[in-house]
């Protein structure tokens, strides 16, 4: 079945957005239908309707045309005028999405009431199994996000899925977040090692409307003194500390969605002397609106 072309690539700015869920450990049956669909599931919004797949919105993690959305997801077109040759052209669009999960859903095995969770190497072998062509599968071996296992197996590029017993080394990026978290507490005047540190971001979590607890904030805080991580990072700590660092710019008047918000804060890195490069800095940034995304539901 080729519902979109398998070697097309991901839209500009979509390389994150499948990497992160190509990180989560699982995937329910909805998010595998619609990622296979080459729909994000954080970005599409469900009709109130009991259909088990019609869109009010999509983003979509290829280079196709994509429905007119604002930055929130929602239709950016409301006149409601059937012979606008928009509205027809979203409304064509989303009915073609609608009908391509339920294609996959099909091939898959029809899903029963209860949600099924597999790993996302689990859900795309049984896609390939039954000839679903993922859209961005070629594009991902090509980044080596998968290596190849003999003629027909598949794993993902991780060192547990290459089975490396040994500790994990973590990624730059994921040290890089506490330096991150480190200076801008710094340029907040927040003394991070203080009693009542993690109370104040809370607040600060709050105020963006993506709460944190001051346990979860504490954890955080206690780590920064040695400036790296001991272990891999799971998703939920990853986006706790994007998290974090979203209320502690908010606080101090940083707009960490600008590009020079990232060598700002380079500067900040090396005037600590713990220096860390401007593109690991962008690149955390750029996750930040997921991450909201993650408590703001």
């Amino acid at each position: 079945m080729n519902l979109i072309d398998p070697a097309c690539e991901p839209a500009e700015g979509m390389e994150d957005r499948l990497d992160y869920w190509l990180s989560i450990d699982e995937w329910t049956d909805v998010e595998a239908i619609q990622l296979f669909a080459g729909i994000d599931p954080e970005m599409s919004r469900k009709a109130l309707t009991k259909e088990p797949f019609v869109f009010e919105s999509v983003i979509q993690l290829n280079l196709y045309q994509t429905p007119a959305v604002n930055n929130k997801g929602f239709l950016v077109c409301t006149c409601y005028d059937y012979t606008c040759a928009h509205c027809e052209g979203t409304k064509e669009a989303l009915l073609e999405y609608t009908r391509k999960c339920n294609e996959i859903d099909v091939l898959l095995g029809k899903r029963n009431k209860y949600k099924t969770f597999f790993s996302p190497l689990e859900w795309i072998e049984r896609a390939l199994s039954r000839n679903i062509e993922i859209p961005w599968f070629r594009w991902a071996k090509k980044r080596r996000l998968f290596f190849q296992l003999g003629p027909g197996g598949i794993a993902l590029n991780t060192r547990q899925a290459r089975g490396i017993e040994n500790a994990p080394t973590p990624t730059k990026e994921h040290s890089a977040l506490l330096v991150i978290i480190a200076v801008l507490c710094n340029h907040g005047d927040i003394k991070h090692q203080e009693r009542g540190a993690a109370q104040r971001i809370m607040k600060m979590t709050d105020d963006i409307g993506a709460h944190l607890d001051d346990e979860n904030i504490r954890n955080v805080l206690k780590k920064i003194p040695s400036g790296t991580e001991e272990k891999l990072l799971t998703t939920k700590e990853i986006n706790s500390r994007l998290i974090i660092i979203a209320a502690l710019c908010e606080y101090s008047g940083i707009e960490h969605k600008k590009p020079e918000t990232a060598q700002l804060i380079t500067d900040l890195t090396n005037e600590i002397g713990e220096p860390v490069d401007k593109d690991i800095i962008l690149k955390e940034l750029k996750k930040i609106p997921y991450a909201l995304g993650t408590r703001m539901k």
